[in-house]
């Protein structure tokens, strides 16, 4: 037995080095098994997250889709930069309508306000007519200042039912005023970074 002491001591040597290479095998197979367990678990995640992103855009342009006429209405209670030319030209029409001249006097913008300043020229009852349109125009706007000022000798208009009196029998009066007013909703164009 004595002679079996290196032999014994080679096989003692080999089979801790088999034991050795067998755990660090066992340990790089279990470390492979769990890095490709967490590599299916980060894909589950990312391919769950990005469904639930694309069922939210859908879900997004599904209901602009369906709310299309409700938006096209809310956006009738902002006036746009863009819209600015359109806005004077339903004043216009607007006070054609009650037979007033028109004259814009001023306009200037910043940006959540428009301020519009106007002359206007006609019969009294269409001049106030006329504010009163602008008062219940479906904007958010804030009237300034409205005077009136009245022209004497002018010759009558037909159907002028408000005459100022005049000293001379057969004149009326011709009314002007001045209006200002900001619209409270308006949005300039956004600027891109």
């Amino acid at each position: 037995m004595l002679h079996d002491t290196p032999r014994i001591k080679t096989l003692y040597i080999v089979a801790v080095v088999f034991c050795a290479s067998a755990a660090a095998l066992y340990a790089y197979l279990l470390f492979g098994i769990y890095q490709a367990r967490a590599a299916r678990v980060e894909s589950a995640h990312a391919t769950a997250e990005a469904k639930r992103e694309a069922d939210e855009a859908f879900q997004i342009g599904r209901s602009l889709r369906e709310n299309k006429d409700t938006l096209a209405a809310l956006d009738a209670y902002v006036v746009h930069e863009e819209g600015v030319p359109r806005f004077i030209e339903k004043l216009e029409a607007l006070s054609q309508t009650f037979g007033v001249t028109l004259h814009l006097s001023s306009l200037s913008a910043e940006p959540s306000t428009l301020s519009v300043a106007l002359s206007l020229e006609g019969r009294f009852e269409g001049i106030v007519r006329f504010v009163r349109a602008i008062e219940l125009l479906p904007l958010r706007l804030e009237i300034g200042a409205v005077s009136f000022v009245h022209e004497v000798g002018a010759k009558p208009e037909q159907g002028d039912s408000l005459q100022a009196p005049t000293r001379v029998t057969g004149e009326t009066s011709r009314w002007s005023a001045t209006m200002t007013f900001r619209i409270l909703s308006f949005r300039t164009k956004a600027i891109k970074k």
